[in-house]
């Protein structure tokens, strides 16, 4: 199986972990990412989804500086964990 096919196959995957397991919706497809929200944790997450499968929340950047809510705190954290974990398991995604 050539590494093209592997990536297809792996992102079909994802897709279908992220609608399954994560409630995903919206999904928008523009070229080279897909776009999409999801519920989790009571908390509604924007993000994307390129076709080598890497996935990026909006909500899990890097904060810098002061002046962040305790809220706007957590909801970062909570999207850190989220992003790494899904990561986690699309590339665990098993293709044959």
């Amino acid at each position: 199986m050539t590494k093209s096919t592997e990536n297809k196959l792996r992102f079909k995957g994802a897709l279908t972990m992220l609608t399954n397991a994560y409630n995903g919706h919206g999904f928008e497809n523009e070229g080279p990412h897909y776009y999409f929200s999801l519920m989790y944790e009571g908390y509604e997450f924007r993000g994307t989804l390129s076709r080598d499968c890497r996935l990026h929340l909006e909500d899990a950047l890097i904060l810098g500086g002061n002046g962040w809510t305790e809220e706007e705190l957590e909801l970062n954290r909570v999207a850190i964990d989220l992003e790494d974990r899904i990561n986690l398991k699309i590339n665990a995604i098993k293709v044959a």
